[in-house]
Order: structure tokens, then C-alpha cells, then sequence
């Protein structure tokens, strides 16, 4: 094959079809889209955006494999908590007793009461009003438990759609970052990287 001189375009096609393997063509266009910009230029890939991890590890790079597996992680956490975990089930269990011993002091003041004990009722009754006190204040737990449930799970789906999107915008950047590694055949005689045109 004939050495292109300094200056000449030179189809990568080929190279990037072998780079890429399945869906070469799509690769073709993609580099091709970002390369031939002089700016900064979107790329979105919705195979590296769903799959994630798996995609980039597919892909043979590991390092943004590590990455997204960590960050993917982080928002699964408290997604997978505010989902699955009952976050107010000690403060019910506590109401459960609180209510179950208010009803027994309830029952002692009204004994009380009936054997004429005034002082001794008043007294249960006292006792009585301050467990009332201690189930609203525990109830008040329970929401606060189950409103925090609610934040982790948007807060998770948030996170979660934000990585997603950058697994998406950054899959295609990171292959071309991987290809352009990759040994050139027949390079420009001065070493330089050849710009690149898409066959139609």
C-alpha cells in the first residue's frame, strides 16, 4: 500500500471496523463525527448508557469499567435502601409497646379510680399521659424514618439517571481515546496522526 503524503487525508475505516468488532460501522461514523470537529462534540452511545459497566468491560476498558462500577454502586445503595429497607420498622415496634403499656395504665387508673384512690389515680394518670407523650413523639419518628425512605429512593433515581447519562456521553470518547492507542498502519511520514474521512 502507498504511503500518503504529508498533508493527505487517510481512511481509518478499516481500522476502526477491526478496532470495534460488532457495529464497526456505527464506531466508523462516531469517531468520524468527533474527529472531524473542531469542537466539542456529543456523542451519545445507549449501549454504554444501559449496560454501563458491562459494556465498558466488554470493551476491553477496564479502567472506566472500575469507574462506572463504583459510581453505579453509590446510587444503587440508597436506591436499593429507601427501596427495600424498612426504615421505620423499630420506631413501629416501639409504638406497638408504648400503646400496649398506655392501655394497661389506663386500665390501672380506671381500677384506681373505681376503689376510690384518688391520689393513686391521678398518679397512674400522670404516668399514663406520659406515655401518650412518648407514642406521639415516636410516631413522628415513623414518618420521619418513612420521609427519608422517600428521599433515597428519588435522590437514588436521580443519581442514577445523572450516571447514566455520563456513561452514555463519555462510552464513545473513551473508545476513541483507546483506538487512538492503538498501532496505525501506514502513518503519515512525519509521524503524525492522520485525519480521518468516513467512506460512503
Amino acid at each position: 500500500m502507498t504511503t500518503p503524503a504529508i498533508g493527505e487525508t487517510l481512511d481509518l475505516s478499516d481500522s476502526i471496523q477491526r478496532f470495534a468488532g460488532r457495529n464497526g460501522a456505527y464506531y466508523v461514523h462516531q469517531f468520524t463525527k468527533i474527529q472531524s470537529s473542531s469542537r466539542f462534540s456529543l456523542s451519545f452511545n445507549w449501549s454504554g448508557a444501559l449496560a454501563g459497566p458491562v459494556w465498558a468491560g466488554a470493551r476491553g476498558l477496564w479502567g472506566l469499567f472500575c469507574c462506572l462500577a463504583i459510581l453505579e454502586l453509590l446510587v444503587l445503595v440508597p436506591l436499593g435502601q429507601g427501596l427495600w429497607s424498612d426504615l421505620g420498622a423499630e420506631e413501629r415496634t416501639r409504638v406497638e409497646k408504648l400503646e400496649h403499656n398506655y392501655d394497661r395504665m389506663l386500665g390501672k387508673v380506671q381500677k384506681a379510680k373505681d376503689k376510690g384512690k384518688t391520689a393513686k389515680a391521678a398518679k397512674l394518670q400522670k404516668n399514663a399521659d406520659n406515655l401518650n407523650n412518648a407514642i406521639v413523639k415516636t410516631k413522628l419518628k415513623v414518618v420521619k424514618a418513612e420521609n427519608t425512605a422517600t428521599v433515597l429512593i428519588i435522590a437514588g433515581l436521580i443519581g442514577l439517571l445523572l450516571v447514566k447519562l455520563f456513561e452514555g456521553a463519555w462510552a464513545n470518547a473513551s473508545s476513541i481515546f483507546r483506538w487512538r492507542k492503538q498501532p496505525i498502519r501506514n502513518p503519515l511520514p512525519n509521524g503524525s496522526m492522520p485525519s480521518l474521512t468516513l467512506q460512503r
